[in-house]
């Protein structure tokens, strides 16, 4: 995360506050934690390494209705709905208005669903490591 910051200032992005990179930079880590512990789950319940790349799949398709790639306004009308639902919008707009120093809209909902994401994956890996044990 720290060679992409560099190389965004090196090709001229300049953060309001760097502080508010830093919490970008959190965030974002956050979020890869809790598609890691949902991966890690699904593969200790398949007993399959390869179904990790479910919840790869899954996150990168998602991805598409974030507004990361076009506004959300400029979106399609199904493609917007699900970018209204989609959690992930929320998340990457809260990282975008933190790394600029604009005011923090999303974060309530961005936040929320980064938490319920983590715990969501801590307690999924939990219980498949609960069921990997029983049924040894």
């Amino acid at each position: 995360m720290v060679v992409t910051v560099a190389g965004a200032v090196a090709i001229g992005y300049r953060p309001a506050s760097w502080s508010g990179v830093a919490g970008m930079l959190l965030l974002m880590l956050a979020l890869g934690l809790g598609v890691a512990l949902l991966s890690t789950a699904l593969a200790i319940r398949s007993g399959s390494a390869s179904t990790t790349n479910l919840v790869t799949l899954v996150v990168f398709g998602l991805s598409f209705f974030t507004g990361v790639f076009a506004p959300v306004d400029e979106l399609a009308g199904w493609m917007r709905v699900i970018a209204t639902v989609n959690p992930l919008t929320y998340i990457v707009d809260t990282a975008r208005q933190l790394g600029g120093g604009t005011p923090l809209a999303a974060a309530p909902i961005g936040v929320a669903a980064l938490a319920a994401l983590t715990v969501a994956g801590t307690a999924a890996c939990a219980l498949a490591l609960h069921h990997a044990r029983k049924n040894r």
